[in-house]
């Protein structure tokens, strides 16, 4: 529940909702922790010089300020127009990077723009263009690729329709992968140092600690965003179900227990009939959101939690909120690594967060006298 596919999944969903939500109260919420800035709202505009780290969610983002760290954002459109010393982590329908950045982008959308790139280059949409200099590697994958910059290391290709500058130049192989044996065509200007050409099959996927350890981290860095994002926009809301958690988990977990069958025995007994059919895709929907915002907010309980038994006061500025569900959410992905016990421990904390989401959205009869 925690890993960094399911997470991504739903990101940017939840991201333009809350997005939506902040701007019917507020332009963003922004929480600073040390130099790291989390911002979160409708249209963000970062441009506050001395930040190490960025996590942004919203739908536009334009970063106007040079960042020293990594940038994390997700969002509808993001632009990126200072320089990024660290990594770029982004997801978006039309993602532009103008400006140089120091390490490697990853990136997946629709509309890609990337310039120059100190590292490696991971980009996954429909239309992928690269304007300027990739230090290492490059792994690219869409309908439409354009290539006008250079290449340091190896370049893998894949995309229905590819483009070259006049003078594009391949560090080390570049890796063609088609459907078939040359459909992609390769002008002679491409200097490259060896041509390869492989099955659509045979594109690589990311393995090994490193690749794993990304993963990991990126989970947790994308629930605490989120957790820090419900507590910047409704501070009170998430402050009472965490504490009607807390203080009756069990409760809780059992009200999850049949708020989640309730919905997903709907999705079964309405494929049966003709009309239900439609209704199917969308009660599932619902389930997979109803969990994973529960997740979040156990996650978020459990963080709080940590700090009282730690003996610190409860949290009620946006960045002691923010390190609480950073807390929470490095916990209990540290617990789910746990062979069965942690998948079980992940499990009740998630019912426990949708009971406690149902418990304040719909007021069950048998709480009415709370």
């Amino acid at each position: 529940m925690c890993g960094g596919v399911l997470v991504k999944r739903f990101l940017t969903i939840l991201f333009i909702i809350m997005g939506v939500t902040a701007q019917a109260q507020e332009d963003s919420a922004t929480a600073l922790v040390g130099n790291d800035v989390f911002t979160g709202g409708y249209r963000i505009v970062h441009d506050t010089a001395g930040a190490d780290d960025l996590f942004i969610g919203g739908n536009s983002i334009d970063v106007l300020s040079a960042v020293s760290g990594s940038v994390h954002m997700a969002g509808q459109s993001i632009s990126i127009e200072e320089p990024v010393g660290g990594d770029v982590y982004s997801l978006g329908q039309s993602i532009k990077i103008t400006a140089p950045v120091g390490g490697d982008v990853t990136v997946g959308g629709q509309d890609i723009y990337v310039n120059d790139i100190g590292g490696d280059l991971r980009a996954t949409g429909a239309s992928v263009e690269i304007n300027g200099t990739v230090g290492g590697y490059a792994a690219v994958a869409g309908e439409t690729v354009r290539i006008f910059g250079n290449i340091g290391g190896d370049l893998h290709l894949t995309g229905m329709n590819v483009e070259f500058g006049d003078s594009v130049t391949i560090g080390g192989t570049l890796f063609v992968y088609e459907d078939e044996a040359g459909a992609i065509d390769i002008p002679s200007n491409v200097d490259a140092g060896n041509l390869e050409r492989l099955t659509i099959e045979e594109f690589p996927e990311e393995t090994g600690f490193g690749f794993v350890m990304k993963s990991f981290l990126s989970g947790v860095i994308f629930v605490a965003i989120i957790a820090g994002l419900i507590a910047a926009i409704a501070p009170q809301r998430l402050a009472g179900m965490r504490e009607s958690l807390l203080a009756n988990p069990f409760r809780m977990l059992w009200i999850g227990f049949l708020g989640l069958s309730v919905i997903i025995g709907a999705s079964i007994v309405s494929a049966m009939t003709i009309v239900g059919l439609i209704l199917m895709p969308v009660l599932l929907l619902l389930a997979g959101i109803g969990g994973f915002l529960g997740y979040v907010i156990g996650a978020y309980s459990l963080g709080v939690g940590l700090r009282l038994l730690a003996g610190m006061p409860e949290p009620d500025t946006l960045a002691a909120r923010g390190m609480a569900a950073l807390i929470g959410a490095l916990s209990v992905a540290i617990i789910a690594l746990a062979p069965l016990v942690g998948w079980l421990f992940v499990m009740a904390l998630t019912l426990s967060g949708v009971g406690v989401l149902i418990h304040h959205l719909f007021k069950p009869r048998f709480f009415a006298g709370e």
